[in-house]
């Protein structure tokens, strides 16, 4: 399959699982949440990995084209791309579900609005999986070679 279509389609995957693990969550079904999980950890791995697995290559073609090396803007980019999301996604998850009424606690579990709590399964499940499936068509454009 080659490392950019089980990208693809680890990608894809993750998206439409997250998507789906909300209806598990609602049906609060201790096994399938379990199960869910597990498949979600399990396609967890494509993201993780596979971009690694896929940057030397683009490195390489991308040296191949230019008369420069361009390791270092390349791991420059990819990195700082990381750290920005690692620092704003947090922050942001933050304000949206203190927006829709959630109440932190340093003392134990607070008890949150319907509204909070319904909140925080959309952004833990669905907004994710919308993410990871928007992945799918930039990344094509940088790979148009897996279209096919």
């Amino acid at each position: 399959m080659g490392r950019g279509r089980a990208l693809v389609v680890g990608l894809a995957l993750y998206g439409v699982l997250a998507c789906l693990y909300l209806l598990i969550l609602r049906g609060q079904d201790p096994n399938l949440i379990i199960y869910g999980a597990f498949l979600l950890g399990f396609c967890n791995g494509a993201y993780q990995n596979l971009p690694w697995a896929i940057l030397p290559t683009m490195i390489d073609e991308a040296n191949a084209r230019a008369e420069v090396n361009v390791e270092g803007v390349f791991n420059g980019f990819w990195l700082s791309g990381q750290k920005i999301a690692n620092s704003v996604g947090p922050w942001l998850f933050g304000v949206l579900i203190a927006w829709f009424g959630y109440q932190s606690s340093t003392i134990g579990f607070g008890e949150q609005t319907e509204q909070a709590s319904r909140s925080l399964e959309v952004f833990m499940t669905v907004l994710p999986g919308l993410f990871f499936l928007l992945a799918i068509p930039l990344f094509l454009t940088v790979r148009p070679d897996l279209r096919r």
